[in-house]
């Protein structure tokens, strides 16, 4: 997926009005690392991802420079995280869990939206996520405005010609 920045009213074209009044997104200080790694180990408890070596992984990862760490919450509980790694211009939608209790209730979204927000901020032009076509993932990005840039190479091995 992927998006060319523009000034994106808040909300993007076909999303509802707003996330739910009671989600807050904010940037994850240096001291909530913590906290930041409990939600990804916790949103992605069904999957390989919750191991504990993923923990390292990702904190280095979301420490590239350039990157955010975005903790989201609702009814002031944390419920949700999310990274945005931002290279020579490009703001990359990183990793983004939510708390299965609380999916499906806009959190997403709003962490999309306010990485594409910081994007615009920072001087980005183009923002990238990755997201499998038929996905909540992917259902999320092209409703904050991205759209999936067809890719892909076929290689095939080519039999030796003889003389």
């Amino acid at each position: 997926m992927v998006r060319r920045q523009r000034h994106c009213p808040s909300p993007c074209a076909g999303e509802s009005a707003s996330a739910p009044t009671e989600v807050l997104v904010r940037q994850a200080s240096p001291q909530e690392k913590d906290l930041y790694l409990d939600l990804f180990q916790q949103a992605f408890a069904d999957r390989d991802e919750s191991a504990p070596e993923y923990r390292a992984f990702q904190w280095a990862e979301d420490a590239l420079p350039g990157s955010g760490r975005y903790v989201a919450e609702m009814g002031g509980k944390p419920v949700a995280m999310a990274s945005f790694p931002i290279v020579d211009g490009v703001g990359f939608l990183g990793t983004a869990g939510v708390l299965p209790p609380y999916r499906r209730q806009g959190i997403q979204s709003a962490l999309i939206r306010q990485r594409i927000a910081d994007a615009a901020e920072q001087g980005c032009d183009l923002i990238l996520g990755g997201g499998s076509p038929g996905t909540t993932c992917f259902r999320n990005f092209e409703r904050a405005g991205l759209r999936l840039v067809p890719t892909g190479a076929v290689w095939k091995e080519i039999a030796a010609v003889s003389k």
